[in-house]
């Protein structure tokens, strides 16, 4: 389901969905499939093109989750990433979605773990 989203995204073009249907793909391809730089890849996409159609209230908990807790910690520092996790945390919280926040929180406390202090 989510390749086809994502073929349908390519083909038919971009809609206020997309960020989601990337995000979902760069993890699809970065845990089923075994191809992180792909994953990696995509997963960039699925945030700029959050950013470039103004949907960052929408989708963007949901997006820097996807992303920033299983994609981005193969390539990018866990500081950065759970810097990401943070903003989406924010983010939930003006919403209103409690529950993406708490989600996006508790992908963050690992981050933090790992990524130690200086």
């Amino acid at each position: 389901f989510i390749c086809q989203w994502a073929q349908c995204n390519l083909t038919d073009g971009f809609c206020v969905y997309s960020p989601t249907c990337l995000a979902s793909f760069s993890c699809t391809l970065t845990n089923w499939i075994q191809n992180p730089q792909q994953g990696y890849r995509i997963g960039k996409m699925a945030v700029k093109t959050m950013h470039r159609f103004n949907v960052v209230a929408e989708s963007a908990s949901l997006v820097y989750m996807s992303v920033y807790s299983t994609v981005a910690t193969l390539v990018e520092p866990f500081q950065a990433c759970a810097d990401m996790l943070h903003e989406g945390y924010k983010l939930a919280l003006t919403k209103g979605d409690s529950v993406m926040a708490a989600v996006n929180l508790v992908q963050m406390v690992p981050q933090l773990l790992f990524g130690g202090t200086k």
